[in-house]
């Protein structure tokens, strides 16, 4: 799911309904085991205002709390979710475990995510590039829903979604919202 809007109350009332559906739907009655989805929000740290209403939220939640990331977890984070659809791809037993939502709240904050200048793949000459934050980041908007791991990306404008994320990457998203915009 790909938002854009400038009006951070919708947007965080937004975010509050995808944290409550996904954290508390009801699990699979198939097993006796309870397959738990996990909800990571992704937050700069400079609106400390949305930072205090999401913490707010999460004491509403008995298990499955919602957890709050900051600016300074997002490559370890984005790291970890990556080796985890990796993983889920690689073995069609763990594929089935619980979904995980992964909110990035203002992309535009978010450095290490930008796209790489290098969009036409030159410059290595067939040499395998190491993989960035950025190009894990990608792989999970193209690989993760398959294997139950969903990112939702929020962006205050649409310039700042078209610098942080490709032609080709916003095609990816099966859902778009856009709130209003300045004329």
């Amino acid at each position: 799911l790909l938002i854009i809007g400038q009006d951070e109350n919708q947007i965080d009332s937004l975010l509050a309904y995808a944290a409550m559906s996904s954290c508390c739907r009801p699990q699979p009655q198939t097993t006796g085991d309870v397959i738990a989805s996990r909800f990571v929000l992704l937050q700069a740290g400079r609106n400390e205002e949305s930072a205090d209403r999401f913490k707010r939220f999460q004491q509403h939640f008995r298990n499955h709390s919602p957890e709050l990331k900051l600016e300074s977890d997002c490559d370890a984070l984005i790291a970890e979710f990556h080796t985890e659809v990796v993983e889920r791809e690689e073995n069609s037993e763990r594929s089935t475990g619980g979904e995980i939502f992964l909110v990035v709240r203002n992309v535009g904050q978010f450095r290490s995510l930008r796209k790489d200048d290098d969009d036409f793949g030159m410059g290595g000459f067939g040499e395998p590039k190491p993989l960035t934050i950025a190009n894990k980041f990608s792989e999970l908007l193209k690989r993760g829903p398959v294997v139950g791991v969903h990112v939702i990306v929020w962006s205050d404008t649409f310039s700042n979604a078209v610098r942080w994320l490709s032609n080709s990457l916003l095609r990816e998203f099966e859902h778009r919202i856009a709130f209003g915009m300045n004329q």
